[in-house]
C-alpha cells in the first residue's frame, strides 16, 4: 500500500492536500470506479459549520449564555 496517494481526479476534494495528496487514503486505485470517499471540500465545510452550530446550540441550551 502507498502512504498519501498522488490523486489528481477531484481537485476540490477536501482529503486533498497542497501536494495533491490524499491525506485520507492509503491507496486510490478503484479501478474505473470513483473514490467512495470523495466529497467537495466546501460541502465538508458547510456541514461542520451546521454541526458547530447544533453543536453550540445544545451546549448553551438554558445555560443564559445564548
Amino acid at each position: 500500500m502507498a502512504s498519501m496517494p498522488r490523486c489528481n481526479k477531484h481537485t476540490d476534494c477536501f482529503a486533498l492536500s497542497d501536494e495533491s495528496r490524499c491525506v485520507c487514503l492509503a491507496e486510490n486505485d478503484f479501478g474505473k470506479k470513483d473514490c467512495p470517499f470523495y466529497k467537495p471540500g466546501d460541502e465538508t465545510t458547510r456541514e461542520q459549520i451546521e454541526a458547530d452550530i447544533k453543536l453550540y446550540g445544545l451546549t448553551h441550551a438554558g445555560s443564559g449564555k445564548e
